[in-house]
């Protein structure tokens, strides 16, 4: 079964409304605040990190350049920064090995561990979605005769 992607650390630097931030998520997290205290922005930058923009109005206001870094649980680190003139670079490594298409692999790596929760509406989709995300192992054995093969594959497709 396929690990899930953590992260371990975000950074958040003259971003948005941020001066300085860093953020160590645990495996539950909520973001709380009053209107204007930057919730929305820790989401934003995530995204920046992710996806990039030209757009130098996210860098704070009186600054030449924001950043953004992202410490993923497979040892990846992504550095995104953002100059005020909408100039970015990106850096993308993995246990000190630079990839040399970084936006690229992100885009794999976003396109592998997405889902799209509209599909949660579909019951059969959400039913799927929920029995992957569960880790069980049938072993079948000699002794299993054919109805009894047929009675589970009756069983999982009720689920469906």
């Amino acid at each position: 079964k396929e690990k899930a992607m953590n992260i371990l650390s975000l950074k958040i630097k003259n971003f948005m409304s941020i001066s300085e931030v860093e953020i160590k998520p645990g495996a539950v997290n909520q973001i709380v605040g009053n209107n204007n205290q930057g919730k929305t922005t820790i989401l934003k930058a995530l995204e920046f990190a992710i996806k990039g923009s030209n757009d130098g109005s996210l860098v704070k206001l009186g600054e030449l350049q924001g950043e953004v870094v992202v410490e993923l649980n497979d040892g990846i680190t992504l550095k995104r920064g953002l100059c005020s003139n909408g100039k970015q670079n990106l850096l993308v490594q993995k246990e000190g090995f630079v990839s040399k298409s970084p936006q690229s692999l992100l885009d794999s790596l976003v396109e592998e561990h997405s889902f799209n929760p509209l599909e949660l509406l579909d019951p059969k989709k959400r039913t799927e979605a929920i029995l992957n995300s569960i880790d069980i192992k049938i072993l079948f054995t000699n002794d299993w005769t054919e109805s009894t093969v047929a009675r589970l594959s009756e069983l999982m497709l009720s689920f469906r």
